[in-house]
């Protein structure tokens, strides 16, 4: 579950608890106190009201705001402040109860009024006076950081009118403004690696231990942290599958990336992340601290690692560690990434403009981008069969330096004993580690800012891990109304899946060639490759 949703939910109920109270409308004017209190009619019970930028209170009545003018025992006395000169002075008072709320949500319930207004009221001015105040005191939550949505939600809340609405300063204009009172209520940003983390960001929302791993290492300059709940770290012991993946623009200051790693849990039938993990480099050792930590924290709770299968990049320092410490764990690559990789390749050696320009040598590159796609013990003969054609294919001689250098990495990388398992799609239920890639991009879309602070870090991921218990929840109950709808992509990829086993198949019956099977594979490869 996304953190969108909730933050959604959070903002609605404190924009509305925020603007429970509006601005009264009717406006009505008289020269004689007496009259004035009884045909102002104003609202009864508590008065709107809006902080000033001194974090002082104006109440506003049909067009109008009052400053705190005098306690008393029986309620407060304020004054209209809507001129500060004194000649033309309006005289007239507001008579409250005292403060029925709280300094943070204060409530004052309305008495009387006694004077005569001497101009007229602004309440344009008024309500853009409150939209600010209140769109500053929502922020200033922890939870609910300065955001376009919260602007639009508060908007809507506050029922503004297309005039009201035109003399609203832009999100952009106060953005830093809101982002110095949403910071103010934060704990101060680090600048060493070993800091203290509060508990409000080392617990989940229901107040169980949310940072199971807190490891430094070489010299106190490097340091581990891994977010995952007791519950999340227990379903990826479990789990039959897990997927793994970097991304670094969601990483905070003083980490080089957050390593994410999700499993498929057999009871909800759901993959979902399990832990997050903020790392200081991509090295092996780093790799390797991390995971004989996590396997050490699954023997102090009884676990035992049951994951049969997984799927990562091809990040070398992932590789080997995985090798070293779990050798009897199948470890599949991600074809995408496979492709990617290709593509770099191809930018290097100076061939991608002529690989999108030149048909030969697109359908030369298509098919040695689909040799994965065949059974391991026909991959290098299949290897073999391109390296042949790029000497007899006249039409690939202008390329043939570039060919070579293509070649000799190809075989170096992707035909290395080990590897070749790894990058071979052929025969596997998964040829791409979408799930991570799709999470990715959610995670990223949901934080506030690129390289969030640590604090707004943690509390998306608080946020997330709140969502992984409701899908665990809806998952273990059976419920009905909560089905698994398959997206175009995954009906595409299974329908890609079924041509490369039919493909396959008519190769190992001979009813085709390898020549004809690259063919036919290179189809399957995708448009955008």
């Amino acid at each position: 579950m996304s953190l969108s949703s909730n933050n959604l939910n959070t903002t609605t109920a404190e924009s509305k608890s925020i603007a429970a109270t509006t601005i009264n409308p009717e406006i009505i004017i008289s020269s004689k106190s007496s009259e004035l209190s009884t045909t102002m009619r104003p609202i009864m019970g508590p008065v709107s009201y809006f902080k000033t930028k001194r974090g002082g209170i104006n109440l506003c009545m049909n067009g109008f705001s009052y400053q705190k003018f005098k306690e008393m025992k029986s309620g407060i006395k304020w004054w209209c402040c809507e001129s500060r000169n004194k000649s033309v002075k309006c005289r007239i008072f507001l008579y409250t109860s005292c403060n029925q709320g709280d300094d943070h949500h204060p409530q004052y319930d309305f008495k009387k009024v006694i004077g005569d207004h001497n101009r007229q009221p602004d309440k344009d001015k008024l309500i853009i006076q409150k939209f600010k105040s209140d769109l500053k005191q929502m922020t200033q939550s922890p939870t609910v950081p300065p955001s376009i949505a919260t602007y639009n939600e508060l908007a809507a809340t506050m029922k503004l009118g297309k005039s009201e609405m035109a003399q609203l300063p832009s999100f952009n204009s106060i953005r830093m403004s809101l982002w110095r009172a949403h910071n103010r209520n934060m704990p101060q940003l680090p600048n060493d690696i070993n800091f203290p983390i509060p508990i409000e960001f080392s617990t989940t929302t229901d107040d169980e231990p949310f940072i199971l791993l807190d490891h430094s290492y070489a010299k106190q300059k490097k340091r581990i942290l891994m977010f995952s709940s007791e519950k999340q770290f227990k379903v990826m012991c479990e789990s039959s599958s897990l997927y793994m993946d970097g991304t670094f623009a969601i990483t905070p200051r003083l980490f080089k990336q957050t390593y994410i790693i999700q499993a498929h849990d057999i009871e909800s039938k759901k993959v979902l992340p399990v832990a997050w993990i903020l790392l200081n480099d991509k090295k092996g050792a780093t790799y390797r601290i991390l995971f004989k930590q996590i396997i050490s924290l699954a023997k102090t709770r009884g676990y035992e690692f049951s994951t049969s299968n997984i799927m990562s990049d091809y990040e070398s320092g992932i590789i080997s560690t995985l090798k070293e410490l779990f050798p009897q764990i199948k470890h599949d690559g991600c074809f995408f990434h496979y492709l990617q990789k290709i593509v770099k390749r191809m930018k290097k050696y100076g061939l991608w403009m002529h690989y999108l320009n030149d048909s030969n040598l697109y359908e030369w590159i298509k098919r040695m981008m689909a040799i994965p796609m065949l059974p391991v013990t026909k991959m290098e003969e299949a290897f073999q069969l391109i390296e042949k054609e790029k000497k007899t294919d006249r039409k690939l001689k202008q390329f043939i330096p570039q060919l070579n250098k293509m070649l000799f990495y190809y075989k170096k990388q992707w035909l290395a004993p080990g590897m070749i398992e790894m990058v071979c799609v052929y025969n596997k239920s998964k040829r791409t580690n979408n799930y991570s890639e799709t999470y990715n991009k959610t995670l990223k879309s949901i934080m506030p800012r690129r390289k969030p602070s640590i604090w707004q870090f943690s509390r998306v991921l608080k946020m997330e891990e709140t969502g992984f218990r409701i899908k665990m929840a809806q998952g273990g109950t059976g419920n009905s109304s909560v089905k698994l709808i398959k997206g175009s992509n995954v009906i595409a990829s299974e329908q890609i899946t079924e041509q490369i086993n039919e493909i396959n198949h008519q190769l190992i019956k001979k009813k085709i060639d390898l020549s004809s099977a690259l063919n036919k594979l290179r189809e399957c490869v995708g448009t955008k490759y």
